[in-house]
């Protein structure tokens, strides 16, 4: 076996690398439509820009500040201890990926928006459920993530309306808007950008 390893941690290995990679193809095809179409309809920038874009800044929010969300999905909904068995737990994580990962694709092809974050949590739990009961559930942690699906839209519109009417306000109900966007534009840029820096610096989740 390669690198001295035994037969079966050679398959975990390897199956983890490869369910990995088409986890995150299935991430690519369907999830960078959701932050990027809206540029691409608007024609701001290419599709092939948008794919340029999005790997890149997908990468580094993963390596950056996606620790805390890993930390969650990894031990934060199923139990381990309640579990018991690794070999159990490592097989039943390695399904749950492909799973999430095949609804992903499925959804991908039928040209439906959908989200990895409940696709992958939704099969934790459903392994959870069958390999330890419902004892082996953090309910209270699957809860405030469920609620978190109902309120971050909610929020967001809220945001969306608010940002919005504000750009209205300071550029297009100007008598000259293209004046007013060079003098705000930079500004609404400016304190996007430091969000974005603020959540390198703070725990985002």
């Amino acid at each position: 076996m390669p690198f001295g390893l035994d037969p079966f941690t050679f398959f975990l290995l390897s199956g983890a690398t490869l369910i990995g990679l088409y986890m995150a193809w299935s991430i690519g095809a369907n999830d960078v439509a959701n932050s990027m179409s809206t540029a691409v309809g608007a024609k701001a920038i290419t599709l092939r820009q948008a794919v340029l874009i999005a790997g890149i800044l997908n990468f580094c929010g993963a390596v950056f500040v996606g620790s805390h969300v890993t930390e969650t999905v990894r031990k934060g909904i199923v139990s381990p201890t309640a579990i018991g068995d690794p070999d159990t737990l490592i097989l039943g994580f390695l399904a749950s990926l492909l799973s999430a990962a095949i609804f992903v694709t499925l959804s991908t092809w039928k040209e439906l928006p959908v989200s990895t974050t409940h696709s992958i949590i939704g099969a934790l739990a459903g392994f959870g459920l069958v390999a330890g009961g419902i004892t082996a559930i953090s309910w209270k942690k699957l809860g405030e993530v469920a609620a978190s699906w109902v309120i971050s839209p909610i929020v967001g519109a809220i945001i969306a309306f608010l940002i919005f009417r504000l750009i209205v306000h300071l550029i297009f109900a100007k008598e000259d808007p293209v004046k007013a966007a060079g003098k705000f534009g930079p500004v609404l840029m400016g304190v996007t950008f430091f969000i974005i820096f603020l959540s390198l610096f703070t725990k985002t989740q």
